[in-house]
């Protein structure tokens, strides 16, 4: 099974990063937007579920294009990667009734989700532990602060507080 795993990396980095960057994000803005845990959680886990659904939907396309050997491996390393991320991110919104506290809490899962994926495939593939993690950190900050300037412009400007 390892070796599966690590055959298949490049889905399942796919679905992960895009997870914590797409997901976390969506939390951020939704986070400081709306001030109801739930409705946050509801809203995050719909957008997971149909993102999942999506990109090993995309990414069996994708490689059943490149003629790889299994489309279809691929496409549910990445839904599944991406469905098993964005479960453990949306979850501290059905146990912790205050919104910040619980993106706060999102934000520790991500980071340990990247360090988690990055630990294991530096220690079997070439490459540094730190250049993967760095990478992936800073595009899911990148993408986590440019989310919240979105959600918090779009709310100044709609007036939209729920």
């Amino acid at each position: 099974m390892r070796q599966k795993f690590l055959d298949y990396a490049g889905s399942v980095v796919l679905g992960l990063s895009d997870a914590v960057v797409s997901i976390t994000g969506a939390l951020a803005g939704l986070s400081w937007s709306f001030h109801d845990s739930k409705i946050i959680g509801f809203a995050g886990a719909v957008i997971g579920i149909s993102a999942a659904l999506s990109m090993g939907a995309s990414e069996f396309l994708s490689e059943r294009e490149e003629g790889v050997k299994s489309p279809i491996t691929s496409g549910l390393f990445t839904g599944g990667a991406y469905l098993a991320a964005a479960a453990l991110l949306v979850l501290p919104y059905f146990v912790i009734p205050d919104p910040i506290s619980a993106f706060w809490v999102v934000a520790v899962i991500a980071v340990a989700i990247v360090a988690a994926y990055a630990w294991y495939v530096s220690r079997h593939k070439e490459g540094s532990f730190f250049s993967r993690f760095g990478i992936m950190i800073g595009v899911c900050l990148f993408v986590g602060v440019l989310s919240f300037l979105f959600a918090s412009g779009f709310q100044l400007l709609t007036g939209i507080e729920i």
